[in-house]
């Protein structure tokens, strides 16, 4: 079926503007497409995923290494997974071994340091600090500055 506009059919028309439609975006929008995807894939994997993964002879290597990140990031995945969570202390400290003897947090029952704060101006230090229940299972853990 085809209606007469003018001497054009409905159908050249349409033809024409579906000519005029796929010319207005450039070859490459499925590539651009691709690359957005993995893009916001790579930043939505580590706002899930925050830090790196965790190695326990690593963490226990770096105590007291000033420059060095590698606790900070590890304890952000700790937290960000809830790793900790529902361990007995014997466990933790098999983990991330013996908490080093401290004043800070005396609140908390187990506190490993991690490092200088991250930022600028790096004053104060951050801590992984863990709280266990009555029966010596961990019933909270965070990161904390003093």
């Amino acid at each position: 079926m085809s209606v007469s506009l003018g001497g054009d059919s409905v159908t050249a028309i349409l033809r024409r503007f579906n000519r005029v439609q796929s010319n207005a975006y450039p070859s490459n929008t499925s590539s651009i497409r691709r690359y957005t995807f993995r893009i916001a894939s790579f930043f939505g994997y580590r706002w899930c995923f925050p830090g790196r993964s965790f190695d326990s002879e690593l963490w226990k290597q770096n105590k007291l290494q000033l420059g060095s990140k590698v606790r900070l990031g590890m304890a952000d995945r700790i937290v960000a997974r809830h790793v900790l969570r529902g361990m007995t202390s014997g466990q933790v400290t098999d983990m991330l071994g013996e908490p080093p003897a401290t004043d800070y947090f005396s609140e908390w029952d187990l506190v490993y340091w991690l490092g200088p704060e991250r930022g600028f101006l790096s004053i104060d230090s951050e801590w992984l600090v863990v709280k266990l229940d009555q029966n010596d299972v961990v019933a909270d853990f965070r990161i904390v500055r003093d």
